[in-house]
C-alpha cells in the first residue's frame, strides 16, 4: 500500500475544496432539472476534472 507523503497533503488547501464540493453539487442538480443530457455531460466532465 502506497502512504501519502505529509509534504504534500501540507500545500493542500482544504478550506477551498470543503466550497468547492457545495458548489459542484448544487451546480449539476439545478442543470439535471433543466436538461438531464446536460446533466450526465457535466458530471462526465467533473469526474474527468477529478481523475486528472
Amino acid at each position: 500500500m502506497r502512504r501519502i507523503d505529509r509534504r504534500i497533503l501540507a500545500h493542500v488547501d482544504f478550506v477551498s475544496v470543503a466550497l468547492l464540493i457545495p458548489l459542484v453539487t448544487v451546480s449539476g442538480w439545478l442543470i439535471g432539472e433543466i436538461h438531464p443530457v446536460l446533466a450526465h455531460k457535466y458530471l462526465v466532465y467533473v469526474g474527468v476534472g477529478i481523475v486528472v
